[in-house]
Order: C-alpha cells, then sequence, then structure tokens
C-alpha cells in the first residue's frame, strides 16, 4: 500500500487564487456597469421631457423678443425688459425634475439686431450634458453644440 499522499504544487496554488481573483473582478466590473446602466437609463423619459419643456420655454422666449424688436428696433439688453408687456415672468431653464431654475444664457450681437439664446441639453441620471442648444435669430434656427 502506497502512503504516499500527493501535495500540491505552492504555485499552483496561487496561480489558482489570482484565477479566482481575476474572476471576481471581472464580475464585480460587470455587476458595476449593469447597475450604472440601469440607474441613468431610467431617466432617459425625463430627460426628453425636460429638453421638450426648456424648448417650449424658449420659443415663448422668441416670440417675447420678436414683438419687443419691433415695437423698439432691436432687442433688449435683458429679458427681464420683456416683462410684463411680452411675457408676464422670464421663464427659466430647468436641468433636473427638481431644479428651480435658472435663467437662460441670453446674449446680443450687432448693436441689438441680433440675439443668441441658450440651454444646456438635460443630463441623463447621473452622466452630465456633454451639449447645448442654441438659438441665433439671425439663422432663425436652433443648433445643438457640444462642449
Amino acid at each position: 500500500m502506497n502512503n504516499h499522499v500527493e501535495e500540491k504544487h505552492p504555485k499552483s496554488i496561487v496561480k489558482g487564487v489570482l484565477k479566482l481573483i481575476k474572476l471576481l473582478v471581472v464580475v464585480f466590473f460587470v455587476i458595476a456597469v449593469t447597475f450604472f446602466l440601469f440607474v441613468n437609463l431610467v431617466n432617459v423619459p425625463n430627460k426628453g421631457r425636460i429638453d421638450e419643456a426648456n424648448q417650449e420655454k424658449c420659443e415663448k422666449i422668441i416670440k417675447g423678443l420678436s414683438s419687443y424688436r419691433q415695437a423698439n428696433g432691436r432687442y433688449p439688453a435683458h429679458l427681464d425688459k420683456l416683462v410684463p408687456e411680452y411675457l408676464s415672468k422670464v421663464p427659466l431653464e430647468t436641468l433636473h425634475d427638481k431644479d428651480t431654475g435658472r435663467p437662460f444664457v441670453y446674449n446680443i450681437e450687432g448693436d441689438g439686431r441680433i440675439f443668441i439664446l441658450r440651454y444646456t441639453e438635460a443630463p441623463i441620471g447621473a452622466l452630465p450634458s456633454d451639449s447645448y442648444f442654441e438659438y441665433r435669430s439671425d439663422k432663425g434656427s436652433w443648433v445643438q453644440n457640444y462642449w
């Protein structure tokens, strides 16, 4: 009878442990990425709604600015000049659902003959926005620009 018991070589034990650690790291990474994507993609419908609401607010501002220019020959230096004759109040840009708002970016050029109105694209969950929408009165259309 052979009483010889096979012993595993220490190097093979280390290799096995390293393989297990690599597998656990890959599994953890896949779970983390899946969780991150799930949490952020759940917010996609809110993003579209927020972007649409901001564009609607801007369209009201653009109408007010057009009326102001027809009456005064140039665009106002500040959006608050539209209140109360052209707008009941200046709408605020919303970035998140619970955001109370911030002023839209508004600039004039060419001695008040051209205006630029801009709002930031709503983020997707925790992912920050990477672009903004800009309207130039001399072009008469919206353009999406990236930071």
